[in-house]
């Protein structure tokens, strides 16, 4: 829960995307985990969502850090990985959100709506399935670790998809075993 801490935080500003692939994990810092500030004024709607996505990016990519799997990896295989999760652990993570906060829309962490095109079906549909699975915070941190940690990216290297593939195993017993204990012999539906 940490996370959300920092992704709503006032002190943590993101940056360069290299520089935040390199410094150690904001997480560890617990002056970041505050309420956010103001956004910044904008010109026009289209520099606020550009902010607002970079600003995503960076979380998911301080997410990512938090996993011990993720910092074994390569510099290449962490960019090829994150390239290939990052918008999944965004919109995953602004569901869980708005699903704690019995919303029906998901948003970026300012509060603003997330528009997104007809075409590419509705993230918000997640926050339904979220509802009807009751879903908790064990559950959504199990289910975000294997967003995250998918030895199937196209363009990881050998050593990383074995790294991957042993950490996701790990993820998935533990979300099993979890569910058995929420759920029981019933299962779920």
């Amino acid at each position: 829960m940490k996370m959300h801490g920092l992704r709503k935080s006032r002190e943590y500003k993101g940056g360069a995307l290299l520089d935040i692939l390199t410094r150690p994990p904001a997480i560890e810092n617990k002056e970041t985990l505050m309420e956010i500030r103001d956004s910044p004024i904008f010109i026009n709607d289209c520099a606020r969502t550009e902010f607002w996505l970079n600003y995503e990016l960076s979380i998911s990519i301080e997410y990512a850090k938090s996993h011990a799997v993720f910092r074994k990896l390569t510099f290449c295989d962490q960019c090829v990985l994150l390239e290939h999760t990052h918008l999944a652990i965004f919109v995953f993570t602004s569901a869980y959100d708005s699903y704690c906060n019995e919303s029906k829309e998901i948003h970026y962490s300012n509060g603003d709506k997330i528009v997104v095109g007809g075409d590419t079906g509705s993230p918000n549909d997640l926050i339904e399935m979220m509802a009807r699975c009751s879903l908790d915070s064990v559950t959504f941190a199990l289910s975000k670790a294997l967003i995250l940690l998918n030895p199937d990216t196209c363009g990881i290297s050998a050593e990383g998809n074995k790294f991957l593939e042993q950490e996701r195993v790990r993820y998935t017993r533990l979300l099993a075993s979890h569910t058995f204990e929420r759920f029981g012999d019933r299962g779920i539906a």
